[in-house]
């Protein structure tokens, strides 16, 4: 989010041609930053959902067995990818370097259409897979019996925020697909990118929030939000006590002694 907020000082929304050097190169290593974070942050939201999915089903059903081959595969799949983000070429200051040449680029930083086209769609594919698998895991726990209301809630609010990650995982893939990564019909990426660019930061923000429901629901669940809402009001009453003709005597009497 911060990558993408300064890259706007670096051309983002404006033809790329009519940039100076000094903002094409500003433009090319906040993208660089904050692509890199967005491949990494995708795999580590998800991995973090998984695991605490894996707390919740019995050992031996078959949603287990999906869940740790859904943690492995995820790892890996983030692993490669968050490889190729930050080290998109070798050194990797040739990414932004205007003037570098002979660098091997590769994935994220190639010069050759294809290659870099295929990296951008083929990530955001299995990304939003992912998306869809994580958000239909949970769904037998709301309709198994003896689930209770406090438990559906939480699954309510998870299953909200999944939509609102996969409509942006979605939309952004069309983004991808439609403009070609930003090279059809020119190659323009600080122009046709930013619909794409501003629907990442959008799923990562919201997936963030998705995976904090079930940390934070114990905490929200405690909370006597009456203390914080409601006024409350002390009364404060005196009563005058008349002592009997006995007790008044035996008093003085007392005193005097």
């Amino acid at each position: 989010s911060i990558a993408v907020c300064i890259s706007v000082s670096y051309g983002l929304g404006r033809h790329f041609l009519v940039l100076e050097s000094w903002e094409i190169e500003g433009f090319l290593k906040t993208f660089y930053v904050g692509n890199a974070a967005y491949v990494t942050a995708t795999a580590l939201i998800k991995e973090a959902l998984l695991l605490q999915y894996l707390r919740v089903f019995e050992r031996g059903i078959f949603v287990r067995r999906l869940l740790i081959f859904l943690i492995v595969f995820t790892a890996l799949w983030g692993f490669a990818y968050s490889f190729l983000a930050w080290a998109p070429c070798l050194p990797v200051h040739d990414f932004w370097d205007i003037n570098g040449g002979g660098s091997t680029c590769f994935a994220y930083g190639s010069q050759y259409a294809r290659p870099f086209i295929a990296t951008f769609e083929s990530h955001a594919a299995i990304n939003m897979a992912l998306d869809t698998l994580v958000l239909i895991i949970p769904l037998p726990l709301f309709f198994k019996e003896g689930t209770n209301w406090c438990t559906r809630l939480r699954l309510v609010g998870l299953l909200s925020m999944g939509i609102f990650v996969l409509v942006f995982a979605t939309w952004r893939l069309v983004t991808i697909v439609e403009h070609q990564v930003a090279t059809w019909p020119t190659r323009d990426p600080t122009w046709y990118g930013p619909i794409s660019i501003v629907l990442a930061v959008l799923e990562v923000d919201a997936a963030s929030i998705c995976a904090s429901v079930p940390v934070f629901w114990p905490v929200l669940r405690d909370l006597n939000w009456g203390k914080i809402f409601v006024t409350q009001e002390v009364n404060i009453t005196r009563e005058t006590r008349y002592m009997e003709d006995d007790e008044d005597h035996l008093t003085r009497g007392m005193t005097h002694s």
